[in-house]
């Protein structure tokens, strides 16, 4: 009897990513092998343009009520249609525990896309959370990480993201386009930053570096913010007043909206930031070192395997002026030959095959 693979993805961005696109890729890999796929996404993921482009049975649920409503109707669901594997991805991981004391025939697969170790409060709930995923229920379940970091330390199987090249867009000749709409000349070097999540993706210490290369008289210097989520241009500048020693007007901080077409981004800027306060391992590197762009990234354990690439300047994670010597850094390297090397082993070495390859022999295994 073909396997039936339950992928239950708490995702429901506006904006498909890298991660939409794996789960694609997932999906046909798992059929040719005779897995039969079904979806399982949030209701507001029913709004998402990206929805339609997956092609399997899904099911939507409420993935904001009670976990005990939750276990009740995943768990109905898996019976109702045979599930014997379950993967989930951007749930909390003692969930998976939980699901598989209800549902003890099928194999659970927990995927752990975040680490906010770094930023997380140790107290006794902590702990016990902690003890109750990763020492009672580690025994059915099995957990993979993306976070190099986290994988050693909870001693679980560590699994780095992968990059679908077909997304991938090194486009030279629209780089003059969004420059001349941001209103960024030929000769400035514009740095980009995700902030999604303002204050975990550090867009404090990425304006602090740039406020100090202005006033040591580097003008030329802007830094675009891609805002997103709950968190558009109003509550990004009232962030930056109340974080950093700008006011969020000055000239040289742009503002923009989060877009299906992220590479566009990537083209229009010479240098990609990466000035988180936590992070796992960001699709987001991947995607900037693909086409060849200079990256500076704080020097978090879970970011270090980005140091093998040439293109990449490390700084110490929460230190703007470390931050604004590895961006001029970067400058001076602008012309480096390398660009089309590095971004062809990052390709390779991310390839999207091998991930699901990976997924599918966790899948296949008893």
């Amino acid at each position: 009897m073909n396997k039936k693979l339950l992928l239950v993805c708490n995702y429901a961005s506006s904006y498909s990513g890298n991660f939409i696109s794996s789960i694609i890729r997932l999906i046909e890999c798992a059929e040719k092998k005779g897995i039969h796929v079904f979806l399982c996404f949030p209701e507001k993921a029913k709004s998402c343009n990206w929805i339609n482009t997956i092609q399997c049975e899904k099911a939507f649920m409420d993935f904001s009520s009670s976990k005990r409503t939750m276990l009740k109707k995943l768990s109905a669901f898996m019976k109702s249609k045979e599930i014997s594997v379950v993967h989930l991805h951007f749930v909390a991981p003692v969930f998976g525990g939980f699901l598989k004391l209800l549902n003890p025939k099928a194999k659970v697969i927990v995927h752990i896309h975040s680490d906010f170790s770094a930023l997380q409060k140790v107290n006794m709930k902590t702990r016990f959370m902690d003890f109750l995923t990763f020492q009672i229920f580690r025994r059915g379940v099995v957990y993979l990480s993306v976070s190099s970091a986290l994988a050693s330390k909870r001693k679980l199987q560590f699994v780095p993201n992968a990059l679908d090249a077909d997304r991938v867009k090194k486009d030279p000749a629209g780089r003059a386009e969004i420059r001349s709409l941001l209103g960024v000349q030929d000769e400035e070097i514009l740095c980009m930053v995700f902030g999604w999540s303002p204050y975990v993706k550090g867009v404090d210490i990425a304006v602090e570096a740039v406020r100090s290369l202005h006033e040591a008289g580097k003008h030329n210097v802007k830094l675009a913010i891609v805002h997103g989520g709950k968190v558009d241009q109003d509550n990004m500048k009232i962030f930056i007043k109340e974080h950093t020693q700008c006011t969020g007007e000055e000239a040289y901080i742009l503002y923009l909206p989060p877009t299906e077409d992220v590479f566009a981004y990537y083209n229009a800027a010479d240098v990609f930031v990466s000035s988180s306060r936590s992070e796992a391992f960001p699709y987001s590197i991947l995607e900037a070192l693909s086409i060849g762009k200079s990256v500076c990234s704080s020097d978090l354990p879970s970011v270090m395997w980005s140091a093998q690439f040439p293109l990449v300047q490390m700084f110490r994670s929460g230190d703007p002026a470390d931050l604004a010597e590895r961006i001029l850094d970067s400058v001076k390297n602008a012309h480096r030959d390398d660009r089309d090397a590095v971004a062809k082993n990052v390709v390779e070495k991310y390839d999207i095959n091998c991930w699901c390859d990976t997924m599918i022999s966790h899948y296949l295994s008893t």
